[in-house]
């Protein structure tokens, strides 16, 4: 199955003779069997066919419209997308095993791969302390009882991730993990690119299925899409982190790049800010990754999309070992 996701202005995707294709300028990108189509999210100023729309209405694929900057604006979909007993199922398992053994699974994910950023990056700076400290917590959330306690642990993990992830960060070393404002020009590039993600975990949970406010980990709030905040935890080191240091290391981004603003919040500047989102999508959509017995390498995105398809399998059948 295949999760389209446009980047380029100008794009124009349709179908013909049984195959999607996104063409640019008349350049054909990518062509492959209409039966695989999934979604389509399109990031950029592109054009969907009206004959496509009409095929997708009818088949229920959801084409969704996302800006630049990782916010979902809406899209289409067909009037029979209503998916009532999934959603049921996924608030039925709020507060059960299936939520403790999620949130043991997502933090313990998320803090080894904190734990991997650091190790490629210990070279420039000792953070073995912070490491042994880390791999510690991680090993006592196997045994924690409630949700609570996992968070407990993931917390003292994370102030100890980032007091190392700021050693390695040279001229833009920062005191300590800032939002809403951001202080400091590594955090803002830190809030940004965690915008995106949640934003994208938003629009692709929403679009098979599940309801991104009923989550199993974070806390419920008005306007905050939980289920999102949840699953995109052990992606933020792997996509975000891992490019701040990156834009960093590779002058990509410059600290006269920042602006402070009158509520004390530091951000970036237009030029910084494509950079980063250049940067972030690549990361994300970029075909790096070789998967043992798939011939065709995948993204993190592709990584991401069939995540979120295991996670519905697991609600749908009440099992939460088929969630990868």
């Amino acid at each position: 199955m295949c999760d389209l996701v446009v980047t380029e202005n100008g794009s124009v995707v349709g179908t013909e003779k049984g195959r999607i294709y996104v063409k640019l300028h008349d350049e054909e990108l990518t062509t492959f069997p209409s039966e695989s189509l999934e979604s389509i999210t399109l990031m950029s100023n592109s054009t969907v066919t009206t004959y496509l729309i009409k095929q997708c209405l009818t088949k229920n694929i959801p084409i969704l419209y996302i800006t630049q900057n990782g916010k979902y604006l809406g899209g289409y979909r067909g009037v029979t997308t209503n998916k009532t007993s999934l959603q049921r199922a996924q608030c039925e398992l709020f507060n059960t095993e299936f939520s403790l053994n999620f949130a043991k699974k997502i933090v313990t994910s998320k803090i080894k791969n904190q734990i991997s950023l650091l190790y490629r990056h210990k070279s420039c700076d000792d953070v073995s302390t912070d490491i042994e400290s880390m791999n510690n917590l991680k090993k006592r959330i196997l045994f924690c009882d409630s949700i609570d306690a996992v968070r407990g642990y993931e917390g003292r993990a994370a102030a100890v991730y980032f007091k190392g992830l700021s050693r390695l960060s040279g001229e833009f070393a920062f005191d300590c993990r800032s939002r809403r404002p951001p202080l400091d020009p590594f955090n803002s590039m830190l809030c940004f690119g965690y915008s995106i993600l949640y934003n994208l975990f938003y629009s692709l949970i929403e679009t098979k299925g599940l309801n991104p406010f009923f989550g199993f980990c974070h806390a419920d709030g008005d306007g905050h899409a939980s289920l999102a905040s949840d699953l995109m935890e052990e992606w933020r080191p792997l996509i975000v982190d891992s490019s701040v240091l990156s834009l960093i290391r590779k002058k990509m981004i410059l600290k006269e790049q920042f602006t402070k603003a009158e509520d004390g919040g530091v951000y970036l500047n237009k030029d910084a800010i494509k950079t980063f989102r250049a940067y972030i999508q690549n990361k994300l959509f970029q075909k790096n990754h070789t998967v043992e017995s798939v011939e065709e390498k995948k993204s993190y995105f592709d990584f991401i999309s069939h995540q979120v398809s295991t996670l519905i399998r697991a609600i749908l059948q009440k099992d939460f070992s088929l969630f990868e």
